[in-house]
């Protein structure tokens, strides 16, 4: 499932079951775990990169595994976050440098094991999303941290509706360093390995890495954001999450992308988007670390409202696609629990 190898002091992990996308589950986050626990106590490794084979980097947990080897079991899914947790952590605080090649599908724990990446380059197949609010889930691995950090239109309309972003978006909205055409990822990575960087200090093998990088860098695309900043603006610039739904409904016969936006909306879990919109002027206060211990109390939160196991057994399981969600609309969801969770 993992492939790894050391090329002068480069350590390379490379996520390798691209039949299944490179879905996380215990027992690939384990291996993930020995692997990153080998290059960081191995004294001739200074830089590691992290890149993937297939068409996905990693299409986030295995919900198959989670729903019957946890949630059918009725036991709490905490310890199975908090072991990926811990992993994001570690890389988050690594006293070694990291290089993601983030190509193809990416989401949930895949956008974990690289956003805390020094350096991540993207390309024109990248299709990033955090789409939890669907299933019954929250966009958790500390990733509200970034969502925190955008302009309160951007950040709510993505963390909300899931919706992909591409790899110049990405850019654009500083989650990457470097947009590079897939057919030069090879290359690039073979400049990185003749990196002469034994005796460097982590911030000269940053900038030495930027400088290849940056010889493969390509032009950005057209973005998807600016095209539809003037609805973002309007929808989505709200103080609260009643107030998008009510815009959204009114304009909803006169304005296609009201129309289309509100018809999602109301397939998402109606206590996980409350949640979102509560966590994002939340997290403006807290760090990354903070989120991410955040992030494991809410998880539990909506293990406990039963919204977690029901969007799993609906898209994952029955694949009926129509989830029962507890309470069934967002105007019934008690916000001064959340608040309360959230110390907010």
């Amino acid at each position: 499932m993992i492939k790894h190898k050391i090329v002068n002091n480069i350590g390379i992990i490379t996520l390798a079951d691209k039949k299944n996308l490179n879905v996380l589950n215990q027992n690939f986050m384990d291996e993930l775990n020995k692997r990153f626990d080998e290059f960081i106590e191995n004294d001739l490794i200074k830089l590691i990169i992290i890149d993937s084979e297939g068409r996905a980097f990693s299409a986030g947990g295995d919900m198959r595994y989670l729903y019957y080897e946890i949630l059918q079991k009725k036991i709490s899914p905490k310890d199975f976050f908090n072991s990926e947790y811990e992993l994001l952590k570690r890389y988050h605080n690594s006293k070694k440098p990291i290089i993601s090649f983030i190509s193809g599908i990416v989401m949930g724990g895949g956008i974990g094991i690289t956003i805390d990446s020094d350096i991540r380059v993207v390309d024109e197949t990248t299709n990033w999303s955090m789409p939890e609010a669907r299933i019954g889930f929250i966009p958790d691995i500390g990733i509200g941290y970034y969502f925190s950090k955008m302009e309160k239109h951007i950040g709510l309309y993505y963390s909300l509706l899931g919706e992909s972003i591409d790899g110049s978006d990405l850019t654009r909205l500083n989650l990457a360093e470097h947009f590079i055409e897939n057919k030069y990822f090879k290359n690039a990575k073979e400049d990185l390995k003749k990196l002469n960087i034994e005796n460097d200090s982590r911030y000269e093998i940053i900038k030495k890495s930027n400088e290849i990088l940056n010889k493969y860098r390509s032009k950005l695309e057209k973005s998807k954001i600016e095209e539809k900043e003037e609805d973002l603006l309007k929808y989505f610039n709200k103080d609260s999450l009643e107030e998008i739904f009510d815009e959204l409904d009114k304009d909803k016969n006169k304005n296609e992308f009201a129309k289309l936006t509100l018809l999602e909306l109301n397939k998402r879990c109606p206590v996980s988007l409350q949640i979102i919109f509560l966590k994002y002027f939340a997290g403006k206060n807290w760090d990354r670390e903070e989120t991410i211990n955040y992030d494991l109390k809410l998880i539990e939160y909506c293990y406990k409202t039963g919204n977690m196991i029901e969007g799993l057994r609906a898209f994952f399981i029955d694949k009926d696609n129509l989830p029962k969600w507890s309470p069934d609309n967002i105007y019934k969801v008690d916000k001064d629990e959340i608040k309360k969770i959230l110390a907010f």
